[in-house]
């Protein structure tokens, strides 16, 4: 279950990672959860990045403080300059159903 779907007044109690299929970020960008910091995280690739180097934005979830996903879709947002639709569906794209 990921912390979008966590019930209210629950704690995620272990780390996670998953893709983040942003267009013209989805190749290579992720974010997740850390227990250690207590907030989320996002690194953000551009399509055209290498990869192998350090990412175009880095959220660590400590600056600015990403204690909630409301806080990491508006970051991501922000960064990006996509839609705030786009981007929470980005961060939804595990939990579709077919």
């Amino acid at each position: 279950m990921t912390a979008l779907y966590v019930p209210q007044g629950q704690r995620i109690v272990e780390d996670f990672t998953l893709a983040l299929p942003l267009r013209g970020w989805e190749w290579g960008s992720d974010w997740g959860y850390d227990t250690g910091t207590c907030s989320f995280f996002a690194r953000l690739y551009r399509n055209e990045a290498d990869w192998s180097g350090s990412p175009a934005v880095w959220f660590s979830g400590t600056d600015p403080d990403l204690g909630n996903v409301v806080a990491l879709t508006d970051a991501v947002q922000k960064a990006t300059g996509a839609s705030r639709q786009a981007v929470v569906a980005a961060l939804a794209a595990d939990r579709k159903t077919p």
